[in-house]
């Protein structure tokens, strides 16, 4: 098992993504939504906003996750399953 450092950076690392991600996506939404009405037209236009906000919910999961894994670690010491049996270096 990683020590207790290793596991603090692999999940900073983790949220740091997350949140990348996340905003990433966010600015991909907002684009979008800036775009002049009917720049592209239907279905492909009402296909991509939706893409975009499917990705902007998964990525804002994937921060909420993540942050609550790095909150338990911290807080109450819980390690992630998926971080028991691995090396700093496997999970980076």
């Amino acid at each position: 098992m990683p020590s207790h450092d290793e596991i603090e950076a692999i999940l900073d690392l983790q949220v740091r993504e997350a949140e990348k991600r996340f905003l990433s996506a966010c600015a991909a939404v907002n684009q979008i939504l800036q775009e002049p009405p009917g720049s592209i037209p239907a279905p492909d236009g009402v296909h991509r906003v939706h893409l975009a906000i499917q990705e902007e919910s998964t990525a804002r999961e994937h921060l909420k996750r993540a942050t609550l894994r790095q909150l338990e670690f911290r807080v109450n010491g819980v390690v992630p399953d998926d971080l028991k049996g691995t090396s700093a270096s496997a999970a980076g």
